[in-house]
């Protein structure tokens, strides 16, 4: 059948008859297509790089992408880049704009019959058909990249492809034979084999089956079945060890999140999954009933996240993820829950699909907001949000469900994340105020050296030192309406010390106790991180100027003030016009500093405020009360 159900495509345009806010959806695509329609602009004929090169070194900000601009890159900080890596990574974006343009000329003339939009569509992929076999991004990748050839990486590949076959699908029926013939022959079946070429060797030689690249390469090669009506390749896409079944299976944990433990990667391979199953659905599987050997489905992967979901509908930056502002996160999320809502009805769905569609500053523009939006989204208030966690992924999260804007706070504990994780065992982020660092794009050296690294968390640093890779343990969790107590340890992030974390939030008041014991002596630094600026009382602080230390990640602080305390100051942090109040209590004598370390992964220029309580003992307790500050 393909990809398409046209009964459902005449409803979709029957709803965006019936509906301003469908008629919204479908206005804002048509104005995509048709300013493409009406004047075309520039395919490039080259190959894309790497996305995450198009990046300012100086900033380490994501460049800003001008579609009319393939040589001359800007920084938002106004710096201009030019060479043959920066126009590569601008290739990656304009060869996706592109496509997905593709998509949405062809969703056009699903709705309207006007054969316009079709050869516009038909335009783009005959060039792509021109093309494919010419381009070269396997010989320029990095060598531990998976290979495609319109990109240096068989995963861009993959989320490119997908819009590709979609449009192919859409339009296939104004194409004459010859045509046709010629897109499967030189674009479709050679795309079939990169990709599949690709997966061979990720599943057979490098052993990774559960990699969020392989829920996007089974998602484009069965997205290719389908539209080529290929059984042979539809079952190596959700039955065969490479395929659906055997990612479900390997990749999402039984709480249901991706193992990873990437609010980002997660939603990623979500996305993929939810892209394939409705392609499935048009075919009479129902790859929504399908569950793992402990329970996991699609919907278990739309759950998770949303469990995680701060009072203001963002989410917890835990390991790599969610990338960087203006990066693809929102987008990514609202593709993925307006087909969860449509499945399921849950309202807290559509709050959070209006939450990211505010955070972008766009209308409701997404094609799966066409094709699957099922009801207006204004309206829905901010729900009770409970405490919650995700056992097996090893994310806590402690909230007010009586009072949406009281502090919520997270701890992370769970097994370390592989390449896209960070040291960060026990780590807490406060919302709204000391959020964790993120994830600057991977062009640049200090995501590994910074941003993954303890010191760039609210945790413990142990002798200057990065914790090891791994797991940490929940041993007690006690959720109440007001908040509740959680008690994590983490004995293994720096083996030989003995490290737990207790937490409490009541009436929006968050009690941290943190104990640390060794036989030997260590210095031992409690760190938290501030989005706004932070001031010292009850201490008195000499100024001084200077890096704390000599550590790949100490390098990246920048001392501003020391003193001595003997037990116990308060500390205050300004964010938003509120007022945040910590009071911090030890058991032995300490140093209390404060230092300047690099900005959030969207701003990195505009450097955060850090408090550094420092302890040298075998073993110290670290208490933390830290409320809001109501105004006379």
């Amino acid at each position: 059948m393909g990809l398409f159900d046209q009964q459902h495509l005449s409803q979709v345009q029957q709803r965006a008859c019936d509906n301003t806010w469908a008629a919204v959806v479908l206005q804002a695509i048509r104005t995509r297509a048709d300013a493409w329609r009406t004047q075309p602009g520039d395919i490039p004929t080259a190959a894309g790089g790497w996305l995450h090169q198009f990046v300012c070194p100086e900033s380490w900000s994501a460049l800003i992408f001008d579609p009319t601009s393939p040589a001359t890159h800007r920084s938002p900080e106004g710096r201009v880049y030019t060479g043959a890596t920066f126009d590569a990574a601008w290739r990656v974006l304009r060869h996706r704009q592109i496509g997905a343009l593709a998509r949405d000329l062809a969703l056009m003339y699903a709705m309207s019959d006007d054969d316009a939009y079709a050869r516009a569509a038909a335009a783009i992929l005959h060039h792509y058909a021109k093309w494919y076999e010419h381009f070269d991004g396997a010989e320029n990748a990095q060598p531990w990249m998976l290979k495609g050839r319109t990109f240096h990486q068989a995963l861009t590949e993959a989320l490119w492809a997908v819009p590709i076959v979609q449009a192919y699908d859409l339009i296939q029926s104004t194409l004459a034979a010859d045509q046709a013939t010629h897109l499967v022959q030189k674009l479709l079946r050679p795309m079939v084999t990169t990709l599949a070429t690709a997966q061979d060797r990720l599943v057979f030689e490098q052993h990774k089956v559960h990699s969020n690249y392989n829920a996007w390469l089974i998602a484009a090669l069965g997205c290719l079945g389908f539209a080529l009506r290929d059984e042979q390749l539809i079952v190596r896409a959700l039955d065969d060890q490479t395929g659906f079944r055997a990612h479900l299976a390997t990749a999402i944990r039984s709480d249901g999140f991706e193992y990873e433990g990437s609010p980002y990667y997660h939603n990623f391979v979500a996305l993929a999954y939810t892209i394939l199953a409705e392609s499935a659905r048009v075919n009479g599987i129902d790859l929504y009933a399908e569950r793992g050997p402990h329970g996991q489905s699609i919907e278990s992967t739309w759950h998770a996240l949303a469990t995680l979901v701060m009072p203001d509908g963002t989410f917890p930056q835990a390991n790599d993820g969610a990338y960087w502002s203006a990066g693809p996160f929102d987008a990514e999320l609202c593709e993925v829950y307006e087909v969860a809502l449509a499945r399921s009805d849950e309202p807290l769905f559509a709050w959070l699909l209006n939450c990211a569609y505010q955070r972008r500053d766009t209308p409701r523009d997404q094609w799966t907001a066409l094709l699957f939006g099922t009801q207006d989204l204004a309206g829905y208030a901010a729900p009770a949000l409970e405490s919650s966690y995700l056992e097996e992924t090893g994310i806590a999260v402690l909230r007010d469900s009586t009072n949406p804007q009281a502090q919520a706070v997270y701890t992370f504990f769970g097994p370390y994340g592989g390449a896209h994780g960070h040291f960060d065992r026990l780590a807490l982020h406060i919302w709204p105020w000391s959020s964790d660092s993120g994830t600057p794009p991977y062009g640049v050296q200090p995501r590994v050296s910074w941003y993954q690294q303890t010191a760039a968390h609210n945790t413990i640093v142990v002798d200057e030192q990065s914790q090891h890779p791994c797991e940490g343990q929940l041993c007690s969790w006690h959720p109440t309406a007001q908040g509740g107590a959680l008690w994590v340890t983490a004995n293994m992030a720096y083996p030989g010390v003995s490290f737990s974390r207790l937490v409490t939030l009541e009436q929006g008041c968050i009690i941290d106790h943190v104990t640390l014991s060794a036989n030997e002596e260590h210095i031992y630094d409690w760190l938290l991180h501030s989005d706004g600026p932070l001031t010292i009382t009850d201490v008195a602080m000499v100024d001084i100027n200077g890096s704390l230390g000599d550590s790949d990640a100490y390098q990246f602080l920048t001392l501003t003030a020391r003193g001595t305390c003997a037990r116990s100051f308060v500390a205050t942090a300004q964010y938003q016009a509120q007022t945040y109040r910590v009071t911090l209590t030890a058991d032995v004598p300490f140093e209390v500093l404060t230092a300047r370390a690099p900005g959030l992964a969207h701003a990195p220029a505009h450097l955060r405020h850090v408090l550094i309580v420092r302890a040298q003992q075998r073993r110290v307790s670290f208490l933390m009360h830290c409320e809001e500050v109501q105004d006379a």
